[in-house]
C-alpha cells in the first residue's frame, strides 16, 4: 500500500474506491466517473493533490 493522503479518512468515509498512484494511495472515484463528472458541471469539485507535495 502506498502513502495515504493527509485527507484518506475523509474520502475513505465517503466510499471513495482508491488506486495506487506514484507510490500514494489516492481515490479514483466515489460513485461513478460519470456521475461525478455531471456533478462538477453543475456544481463544483475537489481534486486531492497531496501527492504533488514533497
Amino acid at each position: 500500500m502506498g502513502i495515504k493522503s493527509p485527507l484518506h479518512d475523509i474520502h475513505e468515509k465517503l466510499g471513495a474506491k482508491f488506486t495506487e498512484f506514484a507510490g500514494h494511495y489516492m481515490p479514483l472515484y466515489y460513485t461513478s466517473i460519470k456521475s461525478e463528472h455531471l456533478a462538477v458541471r453543475r456544481s463544483v469539485g475537489l481534486f486531492d493533490v497531496s501527492h504533488m507535495s514533497n
